[in-house]
């Protein structure tokens, strides 16, 4: 959901929240260690409606305690890809001067830092052979770069953000502006430059979030053609559009691992779409705010940062595992003032670990034990949306 005070360049997507609000008497413990510094294919015919999930009463606590192991281990292996800039001061609700970024290549420990570049400007994303980093940069072009940072950035003939690699490593898909350059489309584009299709080019209204199938045949999307925002899905060369459900303002939309799946977020919070069925589960219980979320990399959890609600009032985000199967709740942080709040989740390709964000650094927790560990620790800048390299 999009209800922060503080937005990217484009006035579209949250950076972060500074108004999260701890609740007296709250006081969750947690001990963290430093460390280093630094497809299913979806029937074209048929449109699911939300509805709550019947059965599903299930409300965590608000105030997790969780206190780790007090030598917690780090990640041997794996590389994260992170997004790191200066803060905003709190207050500014747009941006009006354009917020570049460092992309940064990281160990998952946090060790031998590299910077491809200064002057990212939104969305990054791996090959899926771990080699290529694409990200958008000056002027909404599409940069990719080495992910070792043996060369410079290099510019491909578009223009968009959004990007997402397909896992086939053949295409690009990311959000591009119309024939007549009022609205944001669905495009893909070859990672060479060599080749560039327009997907939905629907002048008057916005295609927005695009999500790729693990084949890399489909691609899922946010229409906003018919009033409530319309969760779609196209093939790569423009046919079979297929309208999957409607919503009300989703921001975000990932492809579950094996195929069958999709996660949208919306202003009531997370849900997952069943391809076979096209049935819709709630995620997000009330009384709690779901923000960013990933996938296991076996489909059958989500993690999701979550807050709780009270009146006008929140307490802290932290990071809980949501069991697909009875929407069971496994709370993975506990972090017990804003200053210390959990974002970004992304889960590790071997499952074992999900690295995350936080405004004192990023951090890693180990999804079975519980544990904790702080990996970069941030003085002067953010670093947000971490991103594990493809195995």
């Amino acid at each position: 959901m999009r209800s922060p005070t503080l937005f990217d360049t484009d006035g579209d997507r949250p950076i972060c929240d500074p108004t999260l609000v701890a609740l007296p008497g709250v006081t969750p413990s947690l001990t963290v260690t430093p460390g280093r510094t630094p497809t299913a294919t979806p029937a074209p015919t048929q449109t699911a409606t939300l509805s709550p999930t019947p059965g599903q009463t299930r409300t965590p606590s608000p105030t997790p305690t969780l206190v780790p192991s007090p030598t917690p281990a780090l990640p041997t292996e794996g590389r994260l890809l992170v997004w790191s800039f200066e803060p905003v001061p709190a207050g500014l609700h747009f941006i009006t001067e354009p917020l570049y970024a460092n992309v940064v290549v990281m160990n998952a420990d946090g060790s031998d830092p590299i910077t491809l570049t200064t002057r990212g400007r939104d969305a990054v994303w791996w090959s899926p052979d771990g080699k290529q980093v694409v990200f958008a940069g000056e002027n909404w072009g599409i940069y990719v770069v080495a992910a070792d940072g043996s060369s410079q950035p290099h510019r491909l003939p578009f223009t968009g953000y959004g990007m997402k690699w397909s896992p086939d490593g053949q295409l690009v898909a990311f959000q591009c502006r119309d024939s007549e350059a009022t609205n944001w489309d669905i495009c893909v584009g070859k990672p060479d430059g060599s080749y560039l299709l327009n997907l939905t080019n629907s002048p008057g209204f916005d295609n927005t979030i695009p999500s790729w199938s693990p084949d890399s045949q489909r691609i899922a999307f946010c229409s906003m053609k018919d009033g409530p925002d319309e969760l779609c899905a196209i093939n790569v060369d423009g046919t079979d559009l297929s309208s999957l459900t409607k919503s009300r303002y989703i921001v975000d939309v990932k492809w579950s691992p094996d195929g069958g799946r999709l996660a949208f977020s919306d202003d009531s919070g997370w849900h997952v779409l069943e391809l076979g069925s096209l049935t819709v589960v709630d995620i997000t219980p009330k009384g709690f705010q779901d923000w960013n979320a990933d996938w296991s990399p076996d489909s059958q959890q989500i993690v999701v940062a979550r807050r709780g609600v009270v009146g006008e009032e929140f307490t802290p985000t932290n990071l809980c595992v949501v069991a697909l199967n009875d929407l069971g709740v496994k709370w993975l942080t506990a972090f017990p003032d804003s200053e210390l709040g959990s974002d970004d989740p992304a889960w590790s390709p071997d499952g074992r670990w999900i690295a995350f964000s936080s405004p004192t650094g990023l951090y890693v927790v180990d999804v079975e034990e519980g544990s904790v560990r702080q990996v970069t620790h941030t003085e002067s800048t953010w670093e947000r949306y971490p991103l594990w390299a493809p195995r």
